[in-house]
């Protein structure tokens, strides 16, 4: 099917089959550019009504492109010799275009999204991901790693959401996280995100006798049940995982490895999810 905006302007396709998530509130589906060599996200809200939360989301994500950029620029004036990028680009989408659907689409609001140096079809849903599989403490880490590595971002230029395991997706071969939903943010701090992306790691994670893994678990648990009144923000979070499991595993590239719940084996990326 090809989308059209309110003025009949052709803006993307979306194939068949290109549910990705859905809430009361939106659907998010995969689509593709007209000439169909580009893979796209495309928020679309469930009533015209919540057309200001898919603006917001428009709004946030031009934000957070500028403070990415703004960085980047800022670390390559310091640096001598060759600049390796910081990347907080790759943690969010890009927002492509933001348009008002046709009066048979109830005039509402869509975002089409991409992902920076990713392929949309590469990238799986976090809760498809852990309603299939569970994952061993390495490949947990740098997931972890990738949500702390963002809230370090978002504390930094003062942009706050509260994190929800659904708005993730993850791209496991070269070790990729995006979150996806940015139609609620707020200038109020939610102190518990580091708590709650600690929770999610630790309900996905599965023992497979790797070294330290009793180390690493019970670092989650500590970060977890920190008291609300001593939460660590990002940046003393991505310090405090990274300290330990660099001296742990080192800093050599890991395949995901996960545990497939239906046959009770053990699969590395290379395996087909």
């Amino acid at each position: 099917m090809i989308l059209c905006d309110r003025d009949g302007v052709q803006k993307c396709v979306v194939p068949e089959n290109a549910l990705v998530y859905k809430s009361e509130r939106y659907r998010l589906y995969r689509a593709l550019s007209l000439d169909e060599k580009q893979s796209y996200l495309l928020r679309i809200p469930c009533d015209v009504a919540l057309n200001g939360e898919v603006n917001s989301e428009a709004e946030t994500l031009k934000l957070l492109k500028e403070k990415s950029d703004d960085l980047e620029k800022k670390k390559a004036l310091v640096t001598d010799g060759p600049v390796e990028r910081i990347h907080y680009d790759w943690l969010f989408p890009r927002l492509v275009d933001t348009f008002v659907l046709g009066e048979d689409q109830g005039y509402r609001q869509a975002n089409l999204l991409s992902i920076l140096d990713g392929d949309v079809a590469d990238f799986y849903p976090l809760p498809k991901l852990k309603n299939s599989y569970f994952v061993d403490a390495k490949s947990a880490a740098w997931i972890l790693g990738r949500f702390f590595k963002l809230q370090t971002f978002l504390d930094d230029i003062g942009v706050y959401y509260e994190f929800d395991p659904n708005q993730v997706l993850i791209e496991p071969k070269y070790h990729r996280v995006v979150y996806i939903d940015w139609t609620h943010t707020s200038d109020i701090d939610y102190y518990n995100n580091g708590k709650l992306m600690a929770k999610t790691i630790l309900d996905w994670l599965k023992d497979n006798d790797t070294e330290h893994e009793a180390d690493f678990r019970k670092l989650l648990t500590d970060i977890a049940e920190m008291p609300d009144d001593n939460v660590l923000e990002g940046m003393s979070l991505h310090r405090l995982l990274y300290g330990n499991i660099r001296v742990w595993w080192g800093r050599e590239y890991y395949p995901f490895t996960y545990f497939v719940t239906a046959s009770h084996e053990w699969r590395r990326v290379s395996d087909s999810l």
